[in-house]
């Protein structure tokens, strides 16, 4: 497993890519990088961009240090 900080530094993506890339905010971003709360919603939204650029299936709870809360 890899952080998401190691992924999007492979990618060679700044964050503002990045979130671009998950249709996320750069906020967003920063809190998931930094190990804070976010949505299933956004976590899903990372995996799906990250998959997309590796081209090869890699789901939210392959990253490591995701905090992932329950949406609602």
């Amino acid at each position: 497993m890899s952080t998401l900080i190691a992924f999007r530094i492979q990618l060679g993506c700044s964050k503002a890519e990045f979130a671009r890339q998950a249709g996320l905010s750069v906020q967003v971003i920063i809190k998931a990088e930094n190990g804070e709360p976010i949505t299933t919603r956004s976590a899903t939204k990372i995996a799906q961009a990250l998959s997309r650029n590796f081209e090869k299936v890699i789901m939210a709870q392959q990253i490591e240090g995701l905090n992932i809360r329950e949406d609602g």
